[in-house]
């Protein structure tokens, strides 16, 4: 039963209470691959592993990211009762306070406005400046985050942390 025994306010199963693991993810990507195969009778020639899990479960030595941003007197801390989630706060030159977070367990990089302003953590000064440095394999404006970029859109040949040190680097180079 991929349910909890949960409800939402009506009686039904709420999406948000599926327990849906990337083991269900991988029979389901069998299946279609399987079924794919059947109905248009041809093999299917791709790897249906996933490694991701393995990916996003890393753990990320916070301390290799936060040697390489010495220089900028930048610096990721973990969060009180928040296990895998590190934070870090800085001033631009601009004025804008700007709140990046790396969530291990859920396994991005993102960062916005430290506050909110006229409703939305995307007010910021420099916010096209941050837009344009950030815009390969980075969802901009999503989930009242500025920049959020998944561990998936990163290099899995290079090691995540000096992946997200040398854009904090090229970043805080324009900002400080």
């Amino acid at each position: 039963n991929i349910y909890k025994k949960e409800f939402n306010d009506n009686g039904f199963y709420h999406p948000r209470y599926i327990n849906y693991s990337f083991k269900n993810n991988s029979n389901v990507r069998e299946f279609v691959k399987s079924f794919y195969e059947l109905i248009i009778g041809e093999k299917v020639n791709v790897n249906i592993e996933n490694d991701f899990e393995a990916f996003q479960k890393k753990n990320i030595d916070i301390s290799i990211v936060n040697k390489n941003l010495l220089a900028f007197n930048f610096r990721f801390e973990e969060l009180q009762n928040k296990s895998h989630l590190f934070k870090a706060v800085f001033k631009a030159n601009n004025n804008d306070i700007l709140d990046f977070r790396i969530d291990v367990s859920k396994g991005y990089f993102a960062f916005r406005s430290l506050e909110k302003i006229n409703n939305s953590f995307y007010e910021l000064n420099g916010k096209e400046i941050y837009k344009n440095l950030f815009s390969k394999n980075s969802e901009i404006e999503a989930f009242s985050w500025l920049v959020y970029k998944s561990f998936q859109k990163y290099d899995s040949h290079q090691s995540i942390e000096n992946q997200i040190a040398n854009n904090l680097k090229k970043l805080l180079s324009n900002i400080q």
